[in-house]
């Protein structure tokens, strides 16, 4: 059953006027891009989300300032007391934009080895407090572990690394604050290597919870003509290595936990060079396997060379013919706009199922599906442009409503609402959105999907 909802949702947006703050640290969709940012460069992050619509960045690196402690430093160079970048996560965060943090990268000491000059009585909890104060000065909910070169294969640093995330998680877990890892590995196109493999089975084994495994897509070993297609290779070969480790889960869900990260333009190594067409092979195979991550290093790479630069290495071009941004944009719409933040009220029948579909570009269609409710039941779709979380008949009424609609579930228990994102509304606008319908046999008379979040590039 459908209900057109086209002019009240431009009625909503009218009456919004100014957004309302939103929380900290917005919840990141199920698929993303986020390119790598490397901050010893200045990047003005949130005029590049407005001008590129990128809604998500990584930066790089943070390392340890010493190699007798772990320190924690963007770049080895300044610690935490300047709070480096807050003012730049604030601005994004204020548009619903989001960073993660990633430690290591090929220069420089992660912090966990760093951590192995330290007696053993104390380098666990100096490892442990080193990540968890660069979580809080920036409130990150996204962790990245690049580990490569020579950590990839210190056995010492890797069990601390376990253990430390084991602990930072527990902590955010019993605290209610999100906290994701992903582990980024150089690959070949056949796969993870020896150390590769090692790596996962040990997180594995030390019961790590991890978002999934981002792939370095880049750096072979020798030329190639065929990089997209070998970024593709190296996906694949990694998610069936992937199969075999964690045996538990299914296709689709390794698949999830695959993120692929380029090196655009020309690489590192001599006779690599990553062109726009490749990208684009990558984003369609990401789209068909529904890749957790996809990103690139680095947004500050995606820039066309200066005269007499072209095919040269630098972290200022990519050495290749393009234009400003051209990467970014091609990625960009990789990110769900929906995002589904839970929640619900399940009546004896189970729990209605709220779903959007569409990018939310300006002037297209997209809807919002309601599934598993009630048959033949009043449903009431709330929208608003702030969260309430108003306890209610024992649920949490998400959105602070400023638009209800009413409709009635078809036969199956299903009922769709129809809309046009218009094309005047703001980069970053964000709505909430939660179903609430009648259920005869609740005992509050009521039932209620889980809440969605949407936000427009």
């Amino acid at each position: 059953m459908k209900h057109a909802l086209a002019l009240s949702f431009s009625f909503l947006l009218g009456l919004s006027g100014s957004l309302s703050a939103q929380p900290p640290a917005p919840v990141w969709p199920e698929r993303v891009f986020s390119p790598y940012v490397d901050v010893t460069f200045q990047v003005d992050l949130a005029g590049t989300a407005r001008k590129v619509g990128i809604q998500f960045f990584n930066l790089a690196f943070i390392v340890s300032k010493s190699h007798q402690k772990p320190i924690p430093a963007w770049g080895g160079v300044g610690t935490l007391k300047n709070a480096y970048m807050t003012g730049q996560i604030t601005r994004l965060r204020a548009m619903g934009c989001d960073a993660m943090v990633s430690f290591g990268g090929a220069a420089g000491m992660e912090l966990a080895w760093a951590a192995e000059a330290l007696p053993p009585s104390t380098a666990l909890q100096a490892l442990v407090d080193a990540y968890q104060a660069v979580i809080d000065v920036y409130g990150f909910t996204h962790l990245d572990f690049d580990i490569e070169g020579a950590a990839i294969a210190r056995p010492k640093s890797i069990a601390l690394r376990f253990q430390a995330i084991k602990i930072l998680q527990a902590r955010a877990k019993k605290e209610r604050r999100r906290l994701k890892v992903w582990f980024t590995l150089p690959v070949l196109p056949s796969g993870l290597n020896y150390w590769g493999k090692a790596f996962v089975s040990k997180a594995v084994a030390a019961g790590v919870d991890f978002e999934g495994v981002n792939i370095m897509a880049m750096d072979y070993g020798g030329p190639s003509k065929h990089m997209g297609k070998d970024a593709i290779a190296a996906a694949a070969n990694t998610h069936r290595q992937l199969m075999g480790i964690l045996k538990n889960k299914t296709s689709a869900q390794v698949w999830a936990m695959i993120g692929i990260t380029p090196m655009i333009g020309r690489n590192d190594v001599a006779g690599e060079f990553f062109y726009q067409k490749d990208m684009r092979m990558v984003l369609s195979f990401a789209r068909q396997k529904k890749i957790g991550l996809l990103s690139f290093w680095s947004l500050t790479r995606d820039f066309p060379p200066p005269s007499g630069q072209m095919g040269r290495v630098s972290a200022r071009h990519s050495g290749i013919p393009q234009k400003d941004y051209e990467f970014s944009r091609i990625c960009a719409p990789y990110t769900s706009p929906w995002r589904n933040l839970g929640l619900g009220l399940a009546g004896p029948a189970g729990m209605p199922v709220l779903k959007g579909t569409g990018t939310l570009d300006p002037n297209t269609a997209f809807s919002l599906d309601l599934v598993k409710a009630p048959a033949s039941a009043p449903a009431f779709l709330v929208l608003g442009t702030s969260r309430w979380d108003l306890k209610l008949f024992g649920g949490v009424l998400l959105p602070k409503p400023r638009l209800v609609l009413s409709g009635t579930t078809g036969s199956t228990g299903t009922l769709q609402w129809k809309a046009s994102w218009p094309g005047w509304v703001p980069f970053g606008t964000g709505l909430y959105y939660q179903a609430w319908c009648a259920d005869k046999s609740a005992p509050s008379g009521l039932c209620a999907s889980n809440a969605l979040e949407s936000r427009n590039r």
